[in-house]
């Protein structure tokens, strides 16, 4: 099952449990090649943000190598937005 997907610019990355694929056209799939330890919930020019439970954040500046984020007050952060009003 997945459990996210994003538009990194250049391509799908979707994953989940077992794993994470990616795809440029999103009907063609193959392994993204890292684990990923998290939801992936945004991915800009600045990195991507994922979280898991309980409220974990998570960063990484290629979707490969990620960091876990200081702890965060009980129940966190579990939903990433981005953008802004115009």
């Amino acid at each position: 099952s997945l459990e996210w997907v994003v538009w990194t610019g250049t391509e799908f990355v979707c994953g989940g449990p077992k794993g994470a694929h990616r795809s440029a056209d999103g009907v063609g799939w193959e392994p993204w090649g890292a684990k990923v330890p998290c939801a992936v919930r945004c991915v800009t020019d600045r990195g991507w943000v994922g979280t898991s439970w309980p409220g974990q954040m998570w960063h990484s500046p290629d979707g490969k190598a990620w960091t876990k984020a200081k702890p965060l007050p009980p129940n966190g952060i579990n939903q990433v937005t981005f953008g802004g009003a115009k």
